[in-house]
């Protein structure tokens, strides 16, 4: 009995990856195989679900009883995204992905269900005449975000009642994640690196978008909330696919505070730790707000841009106080 995950898994960005094992950990009971299938496939990080290609997937046959699409940022065509310039054209990446997804889902007479995905812009006239075959052809239409369902409907992809709000997957990390568990990893985090688990955390975080500042610029920013709060910093690069973990190790080299810095080669685990260990968090990622609320660590949320999913975020977790611009 196998359900096949579609979604962006192949990269180097931590929310992305954890969508293949909560879906596993939450949805499957012990008798089904869940096939994680991805535009190019591979394994990002070492405790990852590794992913198989979406061609390679196709060719293979391999039927299934269920479909499921998401989360993550996955309802666009956007030619600027982590697959351009790859082996697989970045323009065609993402609409391959869910018309992909719901091409098998008929083939195979299965149910296609949305896992959460999100709609980060309308999409334009073409994308969304695709975008439509496919909400038609699911059995269950639910995005993560009110800005995503506003985005459906308001270019005629799907009719107000047909599309639902779900929370982000990543909102059931605990589940995923025991405490004690977390704990000793974190141990093994901070000795491996020559620190203490118990020095007083403040994590950080930045992504190399438009409209970041420069690493100097940040090294300051960092270092000064790292003093008016007596942490120690620890920069945690939760998107190397967006070359988070070198402009955190630029910004590293410039701090006058030593800090700890978490980033390529870490585990999913270690860096879950680093968040649900810590006495708070700022920076950039979604996710790395979304994982720190879901452990009760407060944190400040700072987008490098406009975009719907941060404010939804703390929208719905009730903490409007919590987002800063960049």
């Amino acid at each position: 009995m196998t359900v096949a995950l579609f979604g962006t898994f192949d990269v180097a960005n931590y929310g992305d990856a954890l969508f293949p094992l909560l879906a596993r950990h939450r949805l499957l009971p012990r008798d089904e195989e869940l096939v994680v299938v991805s535009p190019l496939g591979g394994r990002p990080y070492p405790d990852a679900l590794p992913s198989v290609g979406l061609d390679e997937f196709l060719a293979s046959g391999t039927r299934v009883r269920a479909v499921l699409l998401g989360g993550g940022n996955l309802l666009h065509a956007s030619p600027r995204n982590v697959y351009t310039g790859r082996r697989a054209p970045g323009s065609a990446a993402y609409p391959a992905l869910w018309l992909g997804a719901a091409h098998v889902a008929r083939r195979d007479g299965a149910p296609l269900l949305w896992n959460a995905p999100g709609v980060p812009v309308a999409p334009p006239r073409v994308a969304g005449r695709h975008l439509r075959r496919v909400v038609e052809a699911s059995a269950l239409v639910a995005v993560r975000d009110e800005g995503s369902r506003a985005h459906l409907l308001a270019t005629g992809v799907a009719e107000p009642g047909r599309v639902g709000v779900a929370p982000d997957p990543a909102s059931a990390i605990a589940d995923l994640f025991p405490a004690e568990a977390l704990a000793a990893t974190f141990t093994d985090v901070c000795r491996a690196r020559g620190r203490s688990p118990d020095e007083r955390w403040l994590v950080l975080h930045a992504s190399r978008r438009p409209g970041t500042e420069g690493p100097a610029v940040l090294a300051a920013h960092f270092d000064a909330l790292a003093a008016r709060l007596d942490a120690s910093p620890l920069l945690l690069a939760t998107g190397a696919c967006h070359d988070d973990d070198a402009l955190l190790g630029d910004v590293a080299q410039r701090m006058d505070r030593p800090p700890m810095v978490v980033g390529r080669g870490a585990t999913l685990a270690a860096m879950t730790s680093c968040l649900a260990r810590a006495h708070g968090y700022v920076g950039a990622s979604m996710h790395g707000a979304l994982v720190s609320a879901a452990f009760g660590v407060p944190f400040v949320l700072v987008p490098p841009g406009p975009d719907h999913k941060h404010r939804d975020l703390v929208d719905r977790l009730a903490v409007p106080n919590r987002l800063r611009s960049s």
